[in-house]
């Protein structure tokens, strides 16, 4: 019955490649699943860090805090 999960980087400084597959694995087993990633909280550093790892977000929605997260998905559902 779930049909969005967020998933809280707020707290994460920096993503090793290690760290960043876990994350990706992790969205990519809930999209098998049906249910609609949310990553939220990902620092510049770490997002440009993702970006040199070349992890592939698609099908990943992103969100810049939490509560934007929150809100985007009580309005739409995701």
């Amino acid at each position: 019955r779930v049909h969005t999960a967020i998933l809280d980087l707020t707290g994460v400084g920096t993503l090793d490649t290690a760290a960043a597959s876990a994350i990706v694995a992790a969205a990519s087993a809930l999209r098998l699943r049906g249910v609609q990633p949310v990553l939220t909280g990902i620092r510049p550093s770490a997002a440009a860090a993702l970006a040199e790892l070349g992890v592939d977000f698609s099908g990943i929605v992103l969100s810049g805090s939490l509560q934007d997260a929150i809100d985007r998905v009580l309005r739409r559902g995701c």
